[in-house]
């Protein structure tokens, strides 16, 4: 729902009109997850022209007679917040930063956010930047570290590696502006997607460029290509994973993999699931960071190909049942538990 086509109106409940408005009391503020559920309610007719949804005044008598479908709000929970004075306003706002934190979030991504989110409320606050914009710059951070990384001396590696984390930081700004500013969609998802796939392919050619200057052994070269190649396939089965299990929703993915391999029940599952979250965005520039200041970047491709080829792998294994909503243990059909209602 765009916000030219919602009506503020003075009452509890909130009334659907099609096509594509809700009047939403004032005293209301309604989480973009809550907005979405609304939006899939079916909703009766309304048979009135569309000019009059412009005049609010007209929206009200009409909401009056025409009595379309409404949905009463109930009881307060997560994903709609009350506002009467100035304390309730200070608590909506509480509610909705901590919102931001998904239930994937680890303890690397939630420390990241403590310094993502007042990067993300100051640009707000004091800019236009949009999410994708963000997204963008995030990218390009990443191919600038990726070509630092390709240098191969001390000094630069560690400065790469700090841009790297930079990158990994602010890498959660283009979400919270997305999620505050009430215009996360699909297609800002798959750009934040492809900004983490084009970094771990700029830092891992980086890297293994690097390691070739660095030792001069050709060796590197074939470790990098291997890295390369399990990449790009934990690549593609991913991109099919998030088409066909998130439902339309592809920031669901990490969470439902992370289920299935839990609810697994074997130790290689586990051990999967611990090296995928290394490897995550916010937790691998860490990583990289302490091998660089260690001087130690060479090791970094190595335990890349090794753990890009275990994953693939894993996936393959376990696409059938990925597809079908089923772990081992269980051995039953039906969807995967869907993340929470927060602003994902």
């Amino acid at each position: 729902m765009s916000p030219h086509a919602c009506v503020r109106l003075p009452f509890r409940r909130v009334a659907a009109l099609p096509p594509q408005v809700a009047a939403i009391p004032s005293s209301l503020l309604a989480s973009p997850a809550w907005l979405r559920a609304l939006r899939a309610q079916r909703c009766a007719s309304y048979s009135r022209a569309r000019e009059d949804l412009s005049a609010p005044e007209i929206v009200a008598r009409q909401l009056a007679s025409a009595a379309p479908s409404c949905f009463d709000l109930g009881a307060e929970d997560d994903w709609t917040a009350r506002l009467t004075d100035r304390d309730d306003l200070a608590d909506a706002e509480r509610r909705i930063l901590a919102s931001i934190y998904k239930p994937t979030d680890g303890i690397p991504a939630r420390f990241n956010r403590r310094f993502s989110i007042p990067v993300s409320l100051a640009l707000i606050r004091w800019t236009n930047v949009s999410a994708n914009a963000m997204s963008i710059l995030v990218i390009l951070l990443g191919l600038y570290a990726g070509w630092l990384f390709s240098i191969g001396s001390y000094g630069v590696g560690v400065a790469a590696a700090v841009i790297s984390l930079v990158a990994s930081v602010l890498d959660g700004c283009d979400g919270e502006l997305a999620r505050l500013r009430y215009t996360d969609s699909a297609f800002g998802c798959w750009l934040d997607t492809f900004g983490d796939y084009s970094y771990y392919l700029a830092v891992f050619t980086g890297l293994t460029v690097g390691s070739m200057r660095q030792t001069g052994s050709v060796a590197f070269w074939w470790i990098g290509a291997g890295l390369l190649a399990g990449s790009l396939l934990t690549f593609a089965l991913l991109i099919v994973l998030r088409g066909r299990i998130t439902d339309g929703q592809p920031e669901r993915l990490r969470g439902k993999a992370q289920e299935h391999f839990a609810r697994g029940g074997k130790r290689w599952m586990r051990l999967v699931l611990s090296l995928s979250t290394c490897a995550t965005r916010a937790t691998m520039p860490y990583g990289i960071l302490a091998f660089a200041l260690a001087g130690a970047l060479p090791v970094v491709v190595v335990l890349g190909a090794i753990g890009a080829h275990i994953y693939w792998i894993s996936l393959a294994l376990e696409l059938r049942r990925l597809l079908a909503g089923t772990s081992v243990s269980s051995g039953s059909s039906g969807a995967l538990h869907a993340d929470g209602p927060n602003l994902n």
